[in-house]
């Protein structure tokens, strides 16, 4: 009778296992679902202006998504959204991935978070008109005597800058750079890779005689990461991506994409 018992035990423990199992794996059938800000992050993810993929999101950032979920077979869905519709709809699990965020406490606490697979450089734009000769910062705590505009959504916890001298009510970088150079605020945080891809929407910020960049003295590179919801499904989606990205990095085919958009 104990044996009988001891046997259904197993037996029970042993299916509930392998339902588990056959229902994790069938969370990632369908599309993923990728969402990102509204605000268009250049190169590494933005609306094709020209040719047969006008009008469609491209970039480095979906590029690495796409060969990272290839050997799976896994289609995307990805969508621009205002930040904090993005970050709520991935964390209640209606999407599965935030493509672009940089690491932070409150970031950290909410979601699942890949490897990093790109750095970039913190910078900061300013007017030449206002400050011919540069605005002379050399640290980082230099910015807080300036007021600064920012874009909405974007982090800006690294760059140390106090709340109440960091307007970020901006939509989007071209509203940003408008504030500046109507005098509203001093300068723009900014990294330098999509400062200088803005070409690729458009919009030559970087060669604008009117406007001048520098790197944020003593900041080191900001890694990049995908976020994901801390769900089963989420948790699968995380380390498929991070087994992805290894393999792109051994391979070298990190490397290329990063060169098919100028990042090396």
């Amino acid at each position: 009778m104990r044996k009988t018992l001891a046997t259904a035990r197993f037996l029970a423990v042993l299916l509930t296992a392998l339902l588990a199992s056959q229902a994790a794996a069938a969370e990632l059938l369908g599309p993923v679902r990728v969402c990102d800000g509204t605000a268009e992050w250049p190169p590494y993810i933005y609306y094709q202006r020209e040719g047969d993929n006008a009008g469609r999101l491209v970039g480095f950032s979906l590029d690495v998504l796409r060969e990272v979920l290839k050997p799976e077979q896994l289609s995307i869905e990805v969508s621009l959204q205002p930040w904090r519709t993005c970050l709520n709809e991935t964390a209640d699990g209606k999407r599965d991935v935030i493509l672009n965020a940089t690491s932070n406490p409150v970031l950290n606490a909410r979601f699942l978070q890949s490897r990093a697979y790109y750095t970039t450089t913190p910078s900061y734009v300013y007017s030449t008109v206002r400050f011919p000769q540069g605005m002379g910062i050399e640290s980082k705590e230099g910015l807080r005597e300036y007021k600064g505009c920012g874009v909405s959504g974007r982090d800006y916890t690294r760059y140390h800058i106090p709340d109440d001298t960091l307007d970020t009510t901006s939509p989007d970088i071209t509203s940003a750079l408008l504030k500046l150079l109507e005098g509203r605020c001093d300068y723009v945080p900014i990294s330098y890779e999509p400062f200088s891809a803005y070409t690729l929407t458009g919009e030559p910020y970087a060669t604008d005689p009117a406007l001048a960049h520098a790197p944020v003295p003593g900041m080191s590179k900001l890694e990049h990461h995908m976020l994901f919801p801390i769900t089963p499904r989420g948790e699968q989606l995380r380390n498929l991506v991070d087994e992805g990205l290894k393999r792109l990095i051994e391979t070298g085919r990190l490397h290329e994409l990063l060169n098919k958009y100028g990042l090396e």
